[in-house]
């Protein structure tokens, strides 16, 4: 309660001087007020200015437009005891994906400080983020006297470990969780309460999986997310499957990315239908019988080029499960009743091979993780494309060098190139 006090002193002495900071602060309120509490190490984050809450209690507070944090890079040994800080570097790259392990790369001076404190296995976080980063690899070059340094978020560890034995999932954050806590052995990870959201499945069965692949596989097919928290404090990484927020047009903190409302310069508009499937033809048969064909179009009536066809494999017509008292025999299912099964068989298959349309967007770096953050749903438009619709954020790119820095994201799907399709059709 004390730094909390000592923080709205200052912050209320400040406003005075600078207009744009209301006289009365609430902390903690991500999008409601002008303070966003961002990291494990005390920051507290303006929309507009940034006060360091370490700095204030040291006497070396200064206001900061929020562009310009100062990046602190804390490195933690495999068992998270803490060896050291990065100040300064010749260039990173920190990414961050919504359904993902992200990357990291980093390169950096050839100090022996630097050198020692920079091993495999060790784990990177930044006082401006939540997640930390695991180093896979380090490259020490004598000729230029540098050190070269990439990872992943912590979630990579995740593909250290194969899932065993069998897990039926029907409820997709339930299941990510009883999988991942009943694998981790030693895993320096601790699962996060469930939240109890109930994106589902139609028991999907596990048979002793790697453990990544299943829970990608299960977060893809709903709406969640998952990322790592970083907790430096009490050296713990907290794993969490999460759901951003609904940002689109017409919510209450709505966020629109648009070259005419001047919050982002640069922006490649993609729109990939090399997937694209929106006609299901469904077989099916009972035995002895000829093949009985449904077909389900997602547009009614769609000919020529925009006419493209899924084959799905159906089922026997069966019966109901129930007994037929006269007969002693089970009742057999009635055609309509096979039909609307068919068809809705025909419309979930279709759901994996929608258009895909993505923004990748260049903003400003102020404002991520103030007004939007990853896994949010923002609304996307451009005038001169003709083009206005809601997208997720599932991909976060920042970099940082000699030349400055700069923040991309994909919002949307990303887009499926022609290796990616070819593993997608043929495994």
């Amino acid at each position: 309660m004390k730094k909390v006090s000592l923080l709205l002193i200052v912050a209320m002495l400040l406003s005075a001087i600078f207009a744009a900071i209301p006289a009365s602060v609430s902390i903690g309120m991500a999008r409601q007020y002008r303070v966003r509490t961002v990291g494990t190490a005390g920051e507290e984050y303006y929309s507009e200015w940034v006060i360091c809450v370490q700095e204030v209690f040291s006497g070396t507070a200064e206001l900061r437009k929020a562009d310009e944090t100062v990046i602190t890079l804390h490195v933690f040994d495999s068992e998270l005891n803490y060896t050291g800080r990065i100040e300064n570097w010749i260039s990173m790259t920190w990414e961050e994906e919504y359904q993902g392990e992200g990357a990291f790369t980093l390169t950096v001076s050839d100090t022996d400080k630097y050198a020692r404190i920079l091993q495999r296995g060790c784990f990177i976080s930044r006082n401006d983020r939540t997640t930390c980063m695991l180093l896979v690899n380090v490259e020490r070059n004598g000729e230029n006297h540098e050190i070269r340094a990439g990872g992943y978020t912590a979630i990579h560890m995740l593909n250290y470990r194969m899932a065993y034995n069998k897990f039926v999932i029907k409820n997709i954050e339930e299941g990510i969780y009883r999988m991942v806590s009943n694998n981790l052995r030693g895993l320096p990870l601790t699962c996060d309460a469930p939240k109890g959201y109930t994106d589902s499945v139609e028991d999907e069965v596990f048979d002793c999986p790697e453990l990544l692949d299943a829970v990608l596989t299960l977060v893809r097919e709903g709406e969640l997310g998952i990322r790592t928290v970083f907790d430096a404090r009490n050296r713990v990484i907290l794993f969490e499957v999460y759901k951003g927020d609904d940002l689109t047009y017409g919510t209450a903190f709505g966020y629109t990315f648009s070259t005419e409302f001047g919050n982002l310069y640069s922006l490649v508009i993609t729109e990939d239908d090399d997937l694209l499937k929106n006609v299901a033809v469904i077989c099916g048969a009972n035995p002895g019988c000829d093949k009985t064909t449904f077909t389900y179009e997602a547009t009614p009536g769609v000919l020529g080029l925009d006419r493209r066809e899924l084959l799905v494999d159906g089922e026997p017509q069966g019966t109901t499960g129930e007994i037929d008292p006269e007969t002693g025999e089970e009742i057999k299912r009635s055609f309509e009743d096979w039909k609307k099964a068919m068809l809705d068989k025909g419309k979930q298959a279709l759901t994996e091979y929608n258009l895909v349309q993505t923004f990748e967007v260049k903003t400003y770096t102020g404002t991520y993780g103030v007004r939007y953050a990853l896994g949010d749903k923002v609304t996307c438009k451009s005038g001169r494309y003709g083009l206005r619709f809601d997208a997720r954020i599932t991909q976060v790119k920042e970099r940082y060098d000699a030349n400055g820095s700069n923040i991309s994201m994909t919002l949307g799907e990303p887009t499926i190139n022609y290796i990616q399709r070819e593993l997608k059709l043929n495994g």
